[in-house]
């Protein structure tokens, strides 16, 4: 099996369990419950948006979709009971192809090709980010409350350009609690970020433009404590 093919297998999995928990099958509510299990478990916090992309990869097959961050794998191995994505891997294959035993030829031939995959992985990877930092007009700047596509100089709050980010990242400012927050799938249209005790709004999920940080789905408790009502 390929990497591929375990990720699919990993999120398969992950998306079972959520489900037998949860009598509603839509993959929003199973992302949610996912995400947050791993940050209860892990401290750590991957957005519902981030595994409803992993289903629509996986499971709906859509295509466009980047393959999954290694630490996301490692929290979802956890979640549906092992220790770790190598554990995994052991208990998918056969234990004689993948633990290494002393003067077996086929097992270290084994750990050079899976060795050889990574570093090529690593290498194709930052190949694509540097390539793209050198071509110009390639990179986007946060201007005010929108990004700007740019030529690539190294500014602070440059980032590689991104086609959707560019035309849907907005800044919402003035939102009063009769706005629209929600489709009727319940899923949120809005994102938002809290630092310094000061909430922003933005019109899509991803990073904060300006400090890094990963935007929440507002919430109805945000909406209710944090939004003025309509005048």
């Amino acid at each position: 099996m390929s990497q591929e093919q375990f990720y699919s297998d990993i999120i398969r999995n992950a998306f079972a369990k959520a489900e037998k928990n949860y009598v509603n099958n839509r993959k929003y509510k199973l992302a949610e419950i996912i995400s947050g299990k791993i940050e209860e478990d892990s401290n750590v916090i991957v957005t519902r948006e981030t595994f409803v992309n992993y289903y629509n990869k996986y499971i709906e097959k859509k295509e466009g979709i980047a393959i999954p961050k290694h630490e996301n794998i490692e929290l979802l191995c956890h979640y549906i009971g092992y220790d770790s994505y190598q554990e995994f891997l052991q208990k998918k294959t056969n234990s004689t192809e993948t633990k290494p035993i002393k003067g077996s030829f086929k097992n270290n031939r084994i750990l050079i090709i899976l060795w050889t995959f990574a570093i090529l992985s690593v290498a194709l990877g930052t190949y694509t980010i540097v390539s793209k930092r050198l071509n110009k007009d390639e990179c986007m700047l946060w201007v005010n409350d929108h990004y700007e596509q740019v030529d690539c100089a190294g500014k602070q709050l440059e980032k590689p350009l991104d086609k959707e980010t560019l035309s849907e990242m907005k800044q919402l400012f003035s939102l009063c609690k009769d706005d629209t927050f929600f489709l009727p799938d319940d899923s949120p249209v809005v994102w938002y970020d809290k630092h310094h005790k000061v909430l922003t709004f933005f019109t899509m999920p991803g990073i904060h433009p300006t400090n890094g940080k990963t935007l929440k789905p507002i919430s109805q408790y945000i909406i209710n404590k944090y939004v003025k009502d309509c005048e």
